[in-house]
């Protein structure tokens, strides 16, 4: 991958917390309107990068304006596809429990009137 001609390897690790923090700061900062949407519009880009279930590479081409025909092979989501579920029921089950409980409730009392929970503080 480098000079070297050898295989190498990236490992990326970031969570929710960075993802929220980077949003705030881009919606904080002083700069223009025009330059913060493009700075909001390149790190929308970089998570679809990196949360694409896709090849990378044609992805990464993507963004810069390329074309790869086939996927390549040799990136991790080629080599060891990610596993997808359609998780549709499960959302609308969610913001339906969030609406009907008044959208006034954290998500630990959410996860327990959706597990079916019997608890004094879920009213029937």
């Amino acid at each position: 991958a480098g000079r070297d001609g050898l295989p190498a390897n990236a490992w990326l690790g970031y969570g929710l917390a960075d993802v929220v923090g980077v949003r705030q700061l881009l919606a904080a900062t002083d700069s223009p309107d025009e330059r913060r949407r493009v700075e909001q519009r390149k790190f929308e880009a970089l998570l679809g990068l990196v949360e694409t279930t896709g090849c990378r590479r044609q992805a990464l081409l993507g963004y810069f304006g390329e074309q790869l025909a086939q996927p390549c092979g040799n990136c991790d989501n080629c080599l060891d596809p990610p596993v997808t579920f359609d998780a549709t029921q499960a959302a609308r089950l969610a913001l339906s429990c969030i609406y009907r409980t008044g959208q006034r409730f954290g998500v630990s009392y959410l996860i327990e009137v959706l597990r079916g929970g019997n608890e004094p503080r879920i009213g029937a």
